[in-house]
Order: C-alpha cells, then structure tokens, then sequence
C-alpha cells in the first residue's frame, strides 16, 4: 500500500493485519481520487481549500493521499486502538501537513468547518454508513460544498439518509463507492 499522487508519492504506508483494518486497494483508491480530481476542477474548488475527512481512517490511506495532493486539513476518525498505532505511524514524518486524529465515529465533535470531502470507510456489514451520516450531518461536517463517499462492499446495500442524495456510483473489485452530496444541492456543480 503506497501514496499514489501528489508531493508524498510512492511513500508505503503500513496497516494493521486485516482482522483490524481493510485498507483500500491502491486500484479503487486511484480511481476514487481520478473522480475526485474531476470534480473538484468542475465545481472550481482547490486542493488547498479542503478540509478532507477520513472516517473509519484504518491506516488513513485515503486521507494521507489528500494530503499528498494539497488537503488544507485532513481529520481522521478511528477508534481501533491498533489501527490508531499504525495511523500515527504513517502520519510522523508528513511535513507541511494539517490533521488531527478523532476516536469516535459515532460521536464526531461539532465544527465550523465542514469537510469538503467526507469519505467513510467503514468495516463491512455493520451499517456503520447509515448511523455516522446523520451524526456528521447534524455536527456541521457536511454542507451544500460537501462531497461525500461511502465504500462499502459489493454485496452490501447502503440506504441514502433523507438528506443525501447519491449521484454517482463506481465498483473496483469488491469495493463500491457511492458518491453523495445534499439533496438542495443537486442543481450544482
């Protein structure tokens, strides 16, 4: 597993063994930040201006890989002890980087600035999606410039909450993203 893009290219990371952690393969990670290189250059939005927001973080391959590309901020989510240990591992050494480390999911502290990538990432079957979506919608982590993905397993389903609307959705092996933003959104970008 390794930094695909931007300044930290070809950095390995390290992850706990899989009973801990599933990190995303380094094929569906290209492909989900392909998508999202996209969309940031349609909606006119920088690297530099996103706060990205790692949930379930696992080793933060995904949020170390924003970083990498110029994430103003990333925030990484993981309550597993030993996913946290390998976690802090791949972040020492990240120079010039802004991030912070949250343990709970299912209780994200309120904030004024809201992510402009929201990426979960969840263990498998647990509906872990359906129950952080609308604490991190009602803590200020999500607004009408929020791009949020949930990766979920391909023979899992995923009900959108009321207030998402899912626009987009790709498959790379087993994984399966869906891409949402607000439903009063839907008209932009």
């Amino acid at each position: 597993m390794r930094i695909i893009g931007g300044k930290f290219r070809g950095k390995l990371l390290s992850a706990a063994d899989e009973t801990v952690t599933r990190p995303t393969a380094d094929r569906a990670k290209e492909g989900v930040f392909n998508i999202l290189e996209s969309w940031l250059m349609k909606a006119q939005y920088r690297w530099a201006e996103c706060v990205f927001v790692d949930v379930f973080a696992g080793s933060g391959a995904m949020g170390i890989e924003a970083l990498s590309r110029g994430a103003k901020r990333a925030v990484f989510f993981e309550n597993n002890p030993m996913a946290r240990k390998f976690l802090t591992r791949n972040l020492n050494g990240l120079k010039d980087v802004i991030f912070q480390i949250e343990k709970e999911a299912l209780r994200p502290p309120e904030t004024k600035e809201p992510a402009r990538i929201l990426f979960l990432d969840p263990p498998y079957h647990q509906g872990l999606c359906e129950k952080a979506l609308p604490l991190f919608y009602q803590a200020g982590w999500i607004d009408n410039k929020s791009l949020v993905i949930a990766e979920i397993d391909n023979n899992e389903n995923l009900t959108v909450p009321d207030f998402l609307t899912c626009f987009r959705q790709v498959h790379y092996g087993r994984n399966h993203f869906l891409f949402m933003r607000l439903k009063q959104d839907e008209n932009e970008n």
